[in-house]
């Protein structure tokens, strides 16, 4: 028995169509990869590419210098006083730790009547509009509208003052907590500024090199998402075309390609990625 539809009638021969439209769509197809290859390697694409590399090895090259044996005993030396500086402050643990509780207490009362003074200082704004309302009106109630005004004046009046009282308490714990942890925060700020052109050379140099995260990122139709490689431009001012009814800023994007204008440690890379020869002029 025949397949149901086998040998009916068509216009067209159903088997040249298929391998027609099979043709068209590879090529198609190749058209789309050619159209996405294309896009991907742009000329400025690639000169990003060789820059990337070219910025990671002078990164690691201005890492090299931070790492110098100078910083490196001057680094030992501050992790040695910060060590000292916590077996100092652990010896006066106790101390520091009542002061923390003590001001946690106040801190937690100090909150307290600031609240309770905001909430007071509403409710006087409303007794004395109720106060002003009766005067005008001629309200026989003024006298004890006009007495819980005042009473609600003194009330904010005596929480201001607590609440000076403590804020002034407040301050006095900080200071002296500051005190007794003086030299331990000043060692770990001095320790951390060392450190700072060492760490942020790191991570310049984990975002440049070749992994799989990056290698991921940089694919086609998929560098939209965080891309590396793009079109850099800058807006000048006071410079702009003259489209009709409308001024539009000018657009430079020289820096696409001459990625190391304005950055002295290519002074000696080639070009496009050289500095500006007057880079005073330039920056």
């Amino acid at each position: 028995m025949p397949l149901p539809g086998k040998g009916l009638p068509t216009y067209y021969n159903l088997t040249r169509l298929h391998k027609i439209l099979f043709v068209l769509s590879s090529a198609w197809f190749v058209l789309l990869l050619v159209l996405v290859w294309s896009d991907y390697n742009r000329e400025w694409r690639r000169y990003q590419r060789e820059f990337r590399k070219l910025d990671a090895r002078a990164a690691e090259l201005a890492l090299q210098k931070a790492r110098n044996p100078e910083v490196q005993q001057r680094l030992q030396e501050l992790q040695a006083n910060l060590e000292q500086a916590r077996r100092e402050s652990a010896a006066h643990a106790d101390v520091i730790r009542n002061l923390e509780s003590r001001l946690r207490g106040v801190r937690a009362q100090a909150y307290l009547i600031d609240e309770q003074w905001r909430f007071a200082k509403s409710r006087r704004d409303a007794l004395r509009y109720r106060y002003q309302a009766a005067l005008q009106t001629g309200s026989p109630d003024v006298e004890p509208r006009k007495r819980d005004f005042l009473e609600m004046e003194q009330t904010v009046q005596n929480l201001f003052e607590q609440l000076k009282t403590l804020q002034k308490e407040q301050q006095r714990l900080e200071t002296r907590l500051n005190q007794a942890r003086r030299a331990e925060l000043d060692l770990s700020k001095q320790l951390q500024t060392a450190t700072l052109n060492i760490r942020n050379y790191e991570k310049k140099i984990a975002s440049l090199k070749p992994s799989p995260v990056n290698y991921l990122r940089d694919l086609p139709l998929l560098d939209f998402m965080v891309p590396y490689f793009k079109i850099k431009q800058v807006y000048l001012q006071d410079l702009y075309y003259n489209f009709t009814f409308r001024y539009v800023e000018r657009a430079d994007r020289c820096t696409t390609c001459h990625l190391g204008i304005d950055n002295p440690a290519f002074a000696d890379a080639p070009q496009p990625f050289r500095t500006h020869p007057r880079l005073d002029l330039m920056v």
